[in-house]
């Protein structure tokens, strides 16, 4: 009998594969921001919720908790993580495997070399070394035998050698990110992490352990698997990461890989696959079968034009990859050349909303110039992109009453809603409200018309006031203003200056709009009479714009709170 190349790789896979593929697993993930996902221009999530994703294949019903903060030590990860983590191990129901990942180490050799040694120890290397090395080692030792007493199998990772990571290897990066950190101190955390990743093994052996091996790859060296800080993996280096760890966990290799796509430039346009799984628009991620081809085709909106890719393809003719490994692909539209001016509504909709309101948007731009303006249109929703263009006379006003539909001729009885992007051939001023349409008449709220001048980048803190959840319910909307997909982090606190829930990361895409409902309720916190939120970027990637919208249990009239910059 003759066997296939497909039947043999079949055979291995099956021979690779868990042996109860029945049990469901409680993944519990603890660790600094190369776990939290800082970084992740891709789907999101860092490599926790692509393993799971992965993971789930094999094992139905598994769940995720990640429970790691990014910039967390050893130390801090005993203080703050190890708790919660424990709790939800213990509480792994009967027959299922317990898993518990933890990445921890690289904060404790950044913060030797950036400021404990020079500091605390005035330049004493040696007596610094070997005393952080030894905390080192005994907050590794809490870690792993606390969380060996819930009876939950542990993988732990080796360090990879950080000192090679562009942060430290390029001086510019270094200076902005490290400015203690010295060539010499780079040539010494080389070393540290040799020692670091010894007693790691040593440990974890020690307890009956796995290790995962991130020492011996180049996925921190390369910049098609890093973020533009050279220092944290971008969704690409996420995508190998999680399939490092699956291969760990199941004893196989993955039978499906993931497909990243991400959008940057001035244009909008949309990228779809066939076979089909990517419609980005709002399905930028997709998980293809082993040695699945698959071709991606880029779609720019009227006055935009695509680009090209870059990643595992380019050019800009379709693109071709075959899913033998993870792989990511961006695309870039250009704006409409000859439109300098550009305008971003962070929302207009078209459709029902909560407690029997119907919601609706107006839009009014004026040119003040003495020419007349041609405007191109772009509405970014989730399921796609419309586009129209229009004209504004000299000196003249315009309005839309209900552009969703007057304009880009949206269904009347569907539900639509997406950030308004305006590209002009003259500077407008534009103007917005959103309000429910009643049988008495309306009422609504204003929102404005934005540029990249608005955005909070970098390390920029937001917030957002007066939230409340108690007789009102407070949404949280962002808006992408910039060419790169972004990651925002929203934290809640009571009006005392607690936080409450836990911190919550949102992935918006160049140019979208994505809204949280209930805010309280999306970050497991109870409601309050007053809050507030701090959102930010933790990984110091992409440009936002956020608001809140407080809105009146009884009447359904809402208030926007616009974000505050700080």
């Amino acid at each position: 009998m003759k066997t296939t190349a497909a039947a043999a790789l079949a055979m291995v896979l099956l021979a690779s594969a868990p042996s109860s593929l029945a049990q469901s697993i409680i993944l519990v993930t603890l660790g600094d921001s190369l776990t939290a996902g800082d970084g992740d221009d891709g789907a999101g999530g860092g490599f926790p919720a692509r393993l799971i994703d992965l993971l789930e294949a094999d094992y139905p019903g598994s769940t995720l908790d990640n429970v790691a903060v990014s910039g967390h030590t050893s130390n801090d990860l005993i203080n703050v993580q190890l708790g919660p983590a424990v709790t939800l191990l213990d509480a792994a129901p009967a027959g299922n495997r317990a898993i518990a990942t933890v990445w921890i180490g690289s904060n404790d050799l950044f913060g030797l070399y950036n400021w404990v040694c020079d500091n605390e120890y005035g330049n004493d290397y040696e007596a610094c070394e070997a005393a952080q090395f030894a905390t080192y080692s005994a907050n590794l030792d809490t870690i792993l035998t606390t969380l060996q007493e819930t009876g939950a199998e542990v993988f732990v990772a080796l360090l990879d050698d950080q000192s090679r990571r562009p942060v430290m290897t390029d001086p510019a990066l270094r200076e902005a990110s490290y400015w203690q950190i010295s060539a010499e101190d780079v040539a010494r955390m080389s070393a540290q992490v040799l020692l670091y990743n010894d007693e790691i093994a040593r440990q974890a052996a020690a307890l009956g352990m796995t290790t995962v091996d991130f020492f011996h790859t180049t996925i921190f060296e390369d910049w098609d698997t890093l973020a533009v800080d050279g220092n944290h993996p971008n969704g690409a280096g996420y995508d190998q990461i999680a399939a490092i760890w699956y291969q760990a966990i199941s004893g196989g290799a993955p039978t499906t890989y993931r497909l990243t796509v991400t959008k940057n430039g001035t244009g909008i346009g949309t990228v779809t696959s066939d076979p089909a799984g990517i419609d980005c628009g709002s399905d930028c991620s997709h998980d293809f079968g082993l040695e699945t081809v698959v071709t991606l085709t880029a779609t720019p909106a009227a006055g935009s034009t695509f680009a090209g890719w870059s990643g595992d393809c380019s050019g800009t003719a379709d693109c071709t990859v075959t899913m033998s490994a993870p792989r990511s692909v961006r695309a870039t539209f250009d704006g409409p050349s000859g439109m300098d001016y550009a305008y971003v509504v962070p929302v207009v909709v078209h459709g029902p909303g909560e407690s029997g309101t119907n919601w609706r948007s107006s839009v009014v731009c004026l040119n003040r110039t003495d020419e007349e303006a041609d405007l191109a249109l772009s509405l970014a929703t989730s399921s796609g992109t419309w586009s129209a263009s229009a004209t504004v006379a000299a000196a003249a006003t315009m309005e839309w009453e209900d552009i969703v539909v007057d304009l880009f001729g949206a269904p009347p009885d569907e539900s639509t809603a997406g950030a308004l992007h305006v590209a002009a051939t003259q500077p407008l001023l534009l103007t917005s409200r959103t309000f429910n349409q009643g049988d008495a008449g309306t009422y609504g709220q204003y929102l404005p018309s934005l540029t990249t001048a608005d955005a909070l980048s970098g390390t920029d803190h937001g917030y957002l006031l007066n939230l409340k959840g108690i007789g009102f319910r407070t949404n949280v909307g962002f808006v992408n203003l910039g060419d790169s997909t972004c990651q925002v982090r929203l934290t809640l606190y009571d009006a005392d200056g607690t936080a409450i829930g836990h911190p919550t990361d949102t992935t918006v895409a160049p140019g979208e709009w994505v809204q949280r409902n209930d805010v309280f309720d999306s970050v497991d916190a109870q409601p309050q009479s007053l809050a507030y939120a701090l959102v930010e970027l933790p990984s110091g990637i992409g440009s936002f714009w956020a608001y809140a919208s407080v809105v009146d249990g009884d009447t359904g009239d809402a208030t926007t709170i616009p974000v505050l910059v700080e």
